[in-house]
């Protein structure tokens, strides 16, 4: 599958405008965001957790926040 944009790993991302007209920044993942992704993970229903995870997990592990956040787009994805 042919990516649509390529987006550098250092850059700020692009702006799309949804259909509601509300807009959202794009950016690759950066070590920066594993708070931002721990507080997202902490909204998640129980029933989301375990879809996205496949396991009953109430917390989401500062080792596992970093390995989804510290990727280098080459051999580690999240």
């Amino acid at each position: 599958m042919q990516p649509v944009w390529d987006l550098p790993l250092s850059s700020a991302g692009i702006v799309v405008k949804l259909s509601n007209g509300g807009r959202v920044r794009i950016r690759p993942a950066r070590v920066s965001d594993s708070d931002t992704v721990k507080a997202g993970f902490a909204r998640l229903s129980e029933e989301s957790r375990y879809n996205r995870f496949f396991s009953a997990r109430s917390k989401l592990s500062d080792s596992l926040a970093t390995s989804l956040t510290d990727i280098d787009h080459e051999t580690h994805f999240a």
